[in-house]
């Protein structure tokens, strides 16, 4: 199955997840945030 995005966050930390959700505010965008570990896992 191939998905296409209209952007590709590389990073799911404090910065990636901000960028993404203000992107997402602005209209119909498909984006997807990468990242090599499990959600919740930075702290530990």
């Amino acid at each position: 199955m191939n998905r296409t995005y209209d952007i590709v966050i590389a990073g799911g930390g404090v910065i990636g997840a901000s960028c993404a959700y203000q992107l997402s505010r602005r209209g119909n965008l498909r984006i997807a945030v990468v990242d090599d570990k499990r959600p919740g896992n930075a702290t530990r």
